[in-house]
């Protein structure tokens, strides 16, 4: 929830975001701002949906198809170069698009719609902006719900398939025996 005269940006950034900025502010982060419902990306704002306030629950929905690839490393080999150890540096890859893919959010359980289509592949994570100014006293504070129960259903988005809740999503994978043959 915000106090007057606090501000928030909730949306999804990939880890190249920039810490120090509000999402949304750099390539890397796609926000849905509170003040005029406006959406946020690249530091650009254009016209999106209703704006929100203390009390409102933002839903807040991505969708990668299959395809896309993570364009963080993965691992770095290490050498030893005259007594000490040190990571190779290899090129990052660079993101291509990934058709299909799709950021959207609710309002107190209606859509908004999608704010942004088509976007670089890689892994996101939510993400939220919180704002104060120097005479506030209290604080703004988000609380995110990853479910499964949520206050209101999420909606289904256009081209999309449902949503699942990211509490689903984070259930590791089953290894197979340790005696199973490679395919």
């Amino acid at each position: 929830h915000t106090h007057a005269p606090g501000h928030v940006r909730l949306g999804w950034c990939t880890n190249k975001a920039e810490l120090q900025a509000p999402v949304g502010f750099d390539a890397h982060g796609y926000s849905y701002r509170d003040l005029e419902g406006s959406r946020v990306h690249q530091g650009l704002r254009e016209p999106y949906g209703a704006a929100y306030g203390e009390g409102d629950v933002v839903g807040l929905f991505l969708h990668m198809p299959e395809g896309g690839h993570p364009i963080e490393v993965q691992s770095q080999d290490v050498v030893r170069f005259k007594g000490s150890l040190y990571y190779v540096n290899e090129p990052e890859p660079t993101p291509k698009t990934l058709l299909g893919s799709t950021i959207a959010f609710s309002l107190n359980g209606q859509s908004q719609g999608a704010a942004y289509k088509d976007i670089p592949e890689g892994t996101y994570y939510p993400a939220a902006s919180l704002y104060t100014m120097p005479e506030q006293t209290e604080g703004v504070t988000v609380a995110f719900n990853f479910g499964p129960h949520f206050a209101y259903a999420p909606p289904q988005v256009d081209g999309c398939p449902a949503a699942r809740a990211w509490c689903e999503l984070a259930v590791p994978q089953e290894q197979p025996p340790a005696s199973a043959a490679p395919l």
